[in-house]
Parts: structure tokens; C-alpha cells; sequence
């Protein structure tokens, strides 16, 4: 991989020594991580291949005086705000009144993050930075307390009365409080940029020029990517002093790690049939850490930046792995004040990474056909040889899909032929889901088809002014009239654009239908049949048996659901790999990013394995199906050094704050 251009090992070397072997700005700088090879290193890295650290003075945390406690304790204020402005959403999820109270609650955030990226920036674009950074501190947490008022008091009643509810009060906040102080010390000392994750680095450089003033009296807008920058400016700049600006975006990245955990979680638990807390937890656990490989002693990367719940800290990309699920969860009637908040999160979508509102842009019509086909279905499974070809679906699309890295035998020659039989990989597992689909009846109230695509009308509509108010990749639009038009109401939106300097303005310049030899360059897996195996052979695997946990075709609606849903995950992971491989993108950055279409249908397939293992009547089955999930999950932490790592880590941190 492109991150280990300069490495050495770390054996022989400590800490103390690559600190003294680098230089205090811009330049080389120490790295403690697990690189993608699943070798523990420790090296120096050419700065234009790794951010810059912390021994530039301007975002180093462990100067003295860096961190004021006003900055801390503003920070924890308006992030409880946020997780509890979410729970409106949280509450409207299918199934969550069967969450535990403490998931639920830290579940929250990446919900109440969506939802105030919009509001926030229309405020910075309107009124002067620090004016409309206070606005935000002390209106975000008026605006959870006025939510939640009944509630408040509610509970401060019941708490006043009742010892025992004050206890178990105490109890769930001490649990939640461990949750995040894990996440804390995790996001501390993993990924492959350390202690400045994925694209945290462009955001503190930026940060550091808009304190300076060229940026202008309102807060800098940017290209792409923007939430996290939108997110964290009102603690970032509340005052003309700050140099605590890395705080707030380490804590906002621990906290969306800890909501896209627990939602995770509450949405196993919620609908598991038995064993549920075993469902939820082998769920959460393989969605952090698991490896996709054959072989359980390696990691293996498949998606650009790596796996985002365990490596990466960008919020967008763990929004991306759970909002297909929410948005599939939220298809439906809704009272007023939830679809407020379902409308503000859709224009937070614009803001995150393009991938994002490309799955939840598909869930939600698939949740649409899915109860509209549902409520006209015929109740039985009555035929013998229907029944037989649907078992025979889930081999013919599996078979369909390793047929084209079978006949990929390196870079070259460009077998363009393969690409059909992923499509038909894809074609016939969407046929089953659809047959499951008319095959499976509704008993409860029947879906107004009119209703929904009206709604669906309107979100697509809130989803495009989300692109446009957030200038993701649409601030040329019109040649730029429309940010004019917009720059004559709201003065911030008169300023330039920020871009990040490692991605170019034509990204995706030049794509067409077509062999990509540069993917199988990047990504091995499609270099050899061997190698598509190694990496793919346990997803696979898990897929199958998967099915088969299922048992025999009956006509009950959530057994075939389950069914559904795996044909469609089948079905999206084949137009994936068509993405990926057949895009005819050049260079390595397109083909990075357009792996990431692979997140949506492997961690689906990746939950619905823990849920239908942990679920499974037969306690064999249930026992070797969480087990195998749970080893896929610890092994590669302890054979690529993992702990050894930490500890490492662990001793710069201290030596950095003068403790050792």
C-alpha cells in the first residue's frame, strides 16, 4: 500500500528515537499504527505520503495551557445536545422501543449530527464566525432541553421520589461513560494517521489559516466532505485564542464511533427472534474489527481508507455503513416533528461523502417497492418446484459472481465479457428477492403507495438542496451562478472554496463502461482466482452458510425478509464489484474511492450473518456461527501486534505529556 513509503520495523527502535529523528514542522514525523498488510510498524513517513503531526506547534495538544477547561466542558454540552436532538429520529426507528435504554441513548448522536449540519451552515454563512459560534453553543443545547422538556421533568421527578431509579440512573450512566472512554483511548492510538485521523489533518491546517483572518469574517466553506469542518466550528472558534481546535473533532469522531456501535447494536438486538443481546454484540464486535480474509491472522483492505469503524475516524464514513438500515427502517408514516428532523438529517446527507446519499438513495426506494409488493402477496408456498429454485438462486448468484475472477487472470487482457456475469450475479438474485417480495404477506395496516412515493418525491428534492447548500462537489454548478445567487443572501457563501490538495478538481474525469487494469493494480484481489479468495472466501463463505441458517421456505414474512434482504445485499455486492472493476477509472485515487460502493453490502451480509447464527433454534449452529464471526474479529488484532502497538503507543503519549 501506498502508506508505508518509507517504514522501518520497530524492533531495536523506541519511541524516544523517532521523535529524535524528526523534525518539529511540516516534516517526517513518528507513526505508531497497524499498516494494511497487518504489519506492526513503527516509522517515518515522507510528509507528502503522511499528515502533519503534532510537533507543529499550532495543533500539538500536549503543549502546556493548550486545552482550557471552557473548551472541555463546551464541548461535552453541546455533544449531549446533539445525541439528544437525534433520539427523535432514534425513536421513530422500527423496533427501537425494544432497544436498551443506554443503546439508545448513545445511538443519538450520529442522528443529532446529520440534522444540525444544514442549520449550522445557513448560521455561519449569515452571521459573523464567533457570533454565530456562540449562537450555536447556547442554542443547540436550548433546543435539546425545549425537545425533551417533558421528559425532564418527568424523570427529575421520578428521580427525587425514588432512590432505587437514581441508582440504576447511576448505573447506566457509569456504563455509558465506559463505552466512551474506551472509544476515547481507541481513537487515540488506531489508524493509519494516528492520532490525526483520515482527513482530520486538512481540517486543522484550515482551521489554523481561519483563526488567522484570509479566510474571512465567515467561516470557510468546502468542496467536499465538509460536516465534520461545519460540525465542530462552533467549538473550534467560539474564541479569537483557540488552540485547542484538535479537541473537539478527536471527541466528535470517538462519539460517532460510539453511536454507529450502538446503533448497530439496537438494530440486531431490536429484531433478532432469540438470543438477542448474543446477535447484537457478535454484530457490533464483526462491524469493528472482523477481517474479510480467508485467512483470520491478516487484515485485508477492500475499501478506500480502510475498514471505517476500526481505522478510520471520518463521522461520514460510519453514517455511511447504518443509514441504508435506518432510512429502510423509516420508510412510513411519521408525526410532524420527526419528519422536521428526517428532513433536516436528508440535507445533512449532502454534506458527508458522496457514497452516503448514493445507499441510503437506494435503500429508500427499496423499502418503498418492498412494502408496496408486500401488501399484495399471496400467503403460501405451495409449489414444490418454486421452493426448490429459490434455494437454487443463492449458488447460481454466489457461482455467477466468482466466475469473472476466475477468468481474470492478472491485469491483462481486458476481459470485458466478464463483466455480464456479474450483472446476472446481480439480475438473478434480485429476481428471488422479488418473487420473496410477492410471496410474502402483509398482515398488518396496508402501505399507501401514494403517500410514500409523494414523501419520496420530496425527500429526493431535500436531498439535492442538501448538495447544494453544502457545495459537495456542486459549487461549479451552473458555472457557479447558483453559489452567486446564493453569496447575494448569505455573505458566507461570497468567499472561495476550499479543497482538499490531494484530490483533484476532475476526479472523476473520464469514467466509462470498461476493464479497469488500474483496480486490479490496486486492489490484488482481482489479480488471481487465489487471491479473490483470500480476500472474498470468508465473506463468501459466511453469505452461504447464512442461507442456510435460514432452514426450509415458509410463509412467514420475517423469515422471508431475511431472505429478501440477503438476495438484495447478493445482488448490490455484484453491481459493486461491476463499480469497482469495470469503471474504466485510472489512477489509484478514483479506484479508492469507488471501492467504497463495496461498505453497504458487506456489512449488511456482515450483520445479517451474526443475527441469523445467533438466532438459529439449533444452539450448535448458533455456538460455531458466532464463534467463527468472534475469531475473525479477535485473531487478526493479536497476530498483527495489535496490543504490542498499544502499548507503544501508549509510551509516546505519556512521554509527550511528561509523564515518562
Amino acid at each position: 500500500m501506498s502508506l508505508a513509503v518509507v517504514a522501518v520495523a520497530t524492533r531495536g527502535l523506541t519511541p524516544s528515537d523517532l521523535l529524535r529523528a524528526t523534525r518539529a514542522d511540516f516534516g517526517e514525523h513518528p507513526v505508531f499504527a497497524t499498516s494494511p498488510a497487518g504489519v506492526a510498524v513503527s516509522g517515518v513517513l515522507a510528509p507528502e505520503s503522511y499528515p502533519p503531526g503534532f510537533d507543529l506547534a499550532a495543533l500539538n495538544p500536549f503543549i502546556e495551557g493548550r486545552l482550557r477547561v471552557l473548551t472541555v466542558l463546551l464541548t461535552a454540552v453541546y455533544f449531549v445536545s446533539v445525541a439528544a436532538i437525534g433520539n427523535i429520529i432514534v425513536g421513530a426507528i422500527r423496533g427501537s422501543d425494544r432497544w436498551p435504554r443506554p443503546v439508545a441513548a448513545m445511538a443519538g448522536f450520529l442522528p443529532g449530527y446529520l440534522m444540525l449540519l444544514a442549520p449550522l451552515q445557513l448560521l455561519f454563512a449569515a452571521v459573523p464566525l464567533r457570533t454565530a459560534s456562540w449562537i450555536a453553543l447556547l442554542g443547540v443545547p436550548v433546543t435539546a432541553i425545549m425537545l425533551h422538556r417533558r421528559a425532564i421533568a418527568r424523570h427529575a421527578g421520578t428521580l427525587s421520589r425514588d432512590r432505587a431509579a437514581l441508582g440504576r440512573w447511576g448505573v447506566v450512566a457509569a456504563g455509558v461513560s465506559v463505552v466512551i472512554a474506551l472509544a476515547l483511548v481507541h481513537r487515540l492510538q488506531t489508524g493509519r494517521f494516528f492520532m490525526t485521523q483520515d482527513s482530520s489533518h486538512w481540517l486543522l491546517i484550515a482551521a489554523v489559516q481561519q483563526l488567522q483572518g484570509p479566510a474571512g469574517g465567515h467561516l470557510a466553506q468546502w468542496g467536499q466532505q465538509s460536516d465534520e469542518w461545519v460540525f465542530n466550528g462552533p467549538l473550534m472558534f467560539w474564541s479569537r485564542a483557540s488552540r485547542d481546535l484538535w479537541f473537539p473533532i478527536y471527541v466528535g469522531q470517538c462519539l460517532s464511533l460510539v453511536s454507529l456501535l450502538s446503533l448497530v447494536f439496537g438494530l440486531v438486538y431490536g429484531f433478532a427472534w432469540r438470543r438477542k443481546a448474543l446477535a447484537g454484540f457478535v454484530a457490533t464486535a464483526s462491524v469493528f474489527g472482523s477481517t474479510v480474509a480467508i485467512f483470520p491472522w491478516i487484515y485485508i483492505t477492500i475499501i478506500g481508507g480502510d475498514n471505517p469503524a476500526f481505522t478510520t475516524g471520518q463521522v461520514g464514513r460510519h453514517i455511511g455503513i447504518v443509514a441504508p438500515w435506518v432510512a429502510l427502517l423509516l420508510v412510513g408514516r411519521h408525526r410532524r416533528s420527526v419528519m422536521i428532523a428526517l428532513g433536516l438529517a436528508t440535507l445533512g446527507l449532502g454534506f458527508t461523502s458522496a457514497e452516503v446519499l448514493l445507499f441510503v438513495l437506494a435503500a429508500v426506494p427499496a423499502g418503498i417497492a418492498w412494502r408496496t409488493v408486500r401488501d399484495r402477496g399471496v400467503p403460501r408456498f405451495d409449489r414444490r418446484g418454486l421452493r426448490i429454485g429459490l434455494h437454487l438462486v443463492p449458488v447460481c448468484a454466489l457461482a455467477a459472481m466468482l466466475y469473472p475472477f476466475w477468468s481474470l487472470h492478472g491485469v491483462s487482457p481486458p476481459i470485458v465479457g466478464s463483466l455480464w456475469w456479474l450483472l446476472a450475479a446481480a439480475a438473478v438474485a434480485l429476481t428471488g428477492a422479488a418473487v420473496l417480495c410477492i410471496r410474502t404477506p402483509n398482515r398488518g395496516v396496508m402501505f399507501d403507495l401514494r403517500h410514500a412515493l409523494t414523501w419520496f418525491a420530496l425527500w429526493l428534492g431535500t436531498a439535492g438542496v442538501g448538495l447544494v447548500l453544502a457545495n459537495n462537489m456542486t459549487h461549479d454548478l451552473f458555472h457557479g451562478r447558483l453559489r452567486t445567487q446564493l453569496g447575494s443572501v448569505l455573505p458566507g457563501y461570497q468567499g472561495g472554496v476550499l479543497l482538499r490538495s490531494d484530490l483533484p478538481t476532475d476526479l472523476f474525469d473520464g469514467l466509462s463502461l470498461g476493464f479497469s487494469g488500474d483496480a486490479c493494480t490496486f486492489w490484488n484481489y482481482c489479480q488471481s482466482f487465489a487471491n479473490f479468495l483470500a480476500t472474498f472466501g470468508f465473506l463468501f463463505a459466511i453469505a452461504l452458510a447464512t442461507w442456510l441458517t435460514f432452514g426450509p421456505l415458509t410463509s412467514e414474512p420475517a423469515a422471508n425478509a431475511r431472505r429478501a434482504v440477503w438476495l438484495l445485499m447478493v445482488s448490490a455486492l455484484g453491481l459493486a464489484f461491476v463499480i469497482v472493476i469495470f469503471s474504466g477509472s485510472t489512477g489509484w485515487l478514483p479506484t479508492m474511492l469507488l471501492s467504497r460502493v463495496l461498505e453497504a453490502p458487506y456489512y449488511g451480509l456482515l450483520m445479517l450473518a451474526a443475527m441469523s447464527f445467533a438466532e438459529s433454534p439449533s444452539r450448535v449452529t448458533a455456538a460455531v456461527g458466532t464463534s467463527v464471526l468472534l475469531l475473525w474479529t479477535l485473531i487478526p488484532l493479536v497476530a498483527t501486534e495489535w496490543p504490542q502497538q498499544m502499548v507503544r503507543n501508549a509510551d509516546w503519549f505519556l512521554q509527550r505529556a511528561g509523564l515518562s
